[in-house]
């Protein structure tokens, strides 16, 4: 009867804004999507002496001033999966291609550098490379830094 009648009209218009509500969701989720994967890889800058924990606040440095801070932002990038940002610190002058410099890092979930020396452009690090698995990679690190990018890489893995 008339009765049943508005309680169909108002189950179809409350399914059509369910509806509607679910796609401006889903439009809205792959919209951020698109934006959240191209960020990760060449997202933000990286600020000196970054130690990768987060990103820098739009309108901070772009590039580092010292050659101890360019290093600690190139392993910021890293951890951070700002792989262009890392290469424009200087992974390009590790002797790969950007692909190959990219996907050498797969299996890298963050980087811990620790500055043990500086003079110069001369910079000694220690890094510890967390893995994907948990596992922890020990590196001993010479870099020779020119104008905020390093130039020189001498990287021995020690366990």
């Amino acid at each position: 009867g008339p009765a049943r009648r508005p309680a169909a009209r108002k189950r179809r218009t409350g399914l059509a804004t369910a509806v509607a509500c679910v796609a401006v969701l889903a439009a809205g989720g792959a919209a951020y999507a698109a934006l959240h994967d191209s960020a990760l890889r060449t997202g933000p800058p990286a600020a000196a002496g970054s130690t990768g924990a987060s990103a820098p606040p739009s309108g901070a440095a772009t590039a580092p001033v010292t050659p101890v801070g360019t290093v600690q932002a190139y392993y910021a990038a890293i951890s951070a999966h700002q792989y262009l940002r890392a290469w424009n610190l200087g992974g390009k002058n590790s002797g790969t291609t950007f692909s190959q410099f990219e996907n050498g890092f797969t299996t890298t979930r963050a980087d811990r550098v620790t500055i043990l020396d500086h003079a110069g452009n001369a910079v000694t690090a220690r890094l510890s490379a967390v893995q994907t698995d948990g596992s922890v990679k020990n590196f001993l690190g010479k870099y020779l830094v020119e104008n905020g990018v390093i130039t020189k890489f001498f990287v021995t893995q020690l366990s």
